[in-house]
């Protein structure tokens, strides 16, 4: 085993070391709680301003989407309009085709009764 005096030795290196361990985990732990108040601070500041710059945004916003709603309302009655003038465009459109449709139909049976006419004797 060792002398007296190497133990003492040791134990005083131990002693350091350790002292020297706790001095750096204080050092540690001091910067960072006042790292942590820092960041505290600091996000409590953001989120004060965040909250001002909110309320801001969400009234500029309202009216950002309120105006937003009244143009697509608008739109949307302007593509209806359009919708049914279409529709009674088709409808115009039918009655004519219909009316078309009717003058073939006389036209044929009159081709008909002229193909008659031509293939009877006189």
């Amino acid at each position: 085993m060792g002398t007296t005096n190497e133990k003492a030795a040791t134990r005083s290196e131990e002693k350091g070391s350790n002292a020297n361990t706790d001095t750096r985990r204080r050092g540690n732990a001091e910067r960072e709680s006042q790292g942590n108040g820092y960041q505290q601070e600091r996000d409590d500041r953001t989120y004060s301003e965040r909250t001002s710059i909110l309320s801001l945004g969400i009234s500029i916003t309202g009216g950002m989407l309120r105006q937003l709603i009244s143009d697509y309302r608008d739109q949307l009655a302007a593509k209806k309009e359009e919708i049914q003038k279409h529709y009674d465009e088709i409808r115009q459109l039918n009655g004519e085709a219909e009316k078309i449709e009717s003058r073939i139909q006389e036209f044929e049976s009159l081709q008909i009764q002229l193909e008659k006419q031509s293939e009877q004797p006189a």
